[in-house]
């Protein structure tokens, strides 16, 4: 009986960690649309800057320094959409590693259901051979 309820409660507690994978895996693909929209203003950020250094240069001597100012924001932004790419890349890993994990942890569980379900038939014959040797103890007694 102990065992029976053993395999039983390692079953459930595999449907949860199966339930707990797919939700890692429902947040790592939303973390890639916040990456999305970060890469939508860092190009955006990009257009300002080069937009900035057009207006400098045009400004002549006078947007000299506001040249230097816009040559950092594209700088910046570039790097911006470079560390996004790395961290995408790495979502990526994540999302197909979490998908594994969750393959095998459905393997798990379906496995667990089974031995539940042979050791609770395992049980139920014990029970069985237990009120057959009740019954031939008592029949025996009565010879």
């Amino acid at each position: 009986m102990n065992v029976a309820n053993a395999s039983a409660s390692l079953a459930d507690f595999t449907q949860k960690l199966l339930l707990q994978s797919h939700q890692a895996g429902e947040d790592v693909k939303n973390t890639g649309e916040v990456l999305s929209i970060i890469k939508r203003v860092a190009d955006q950020t990009n257009l300002l800057g080069l937009n900035a250094a057009i207006e400098a240069a045009r400004a002549g001597e006078k947007g000299k320094g506001f040249e230097v100012v816009a040559s950092e924001i594209r700088k910046f932004s570039k790097e911006t959409v470079t560390s996004t790419q790395k961290i995408r890349e790495t979502l990526v890993q994540i999302q197909e590693i979490t998908e594994q994990i969750g393959s095998s942890i459905e393997q798990i569980a379906a496995i667990g259901q089974e031995q539940a379900a042979s050791t609770q038939q395992i049980s139920t014959f014990i029970e069985e051979i237990q009120d057959m040797s009740n019954k031939l103890n008592q029949f025996a007694k009565k010879l």
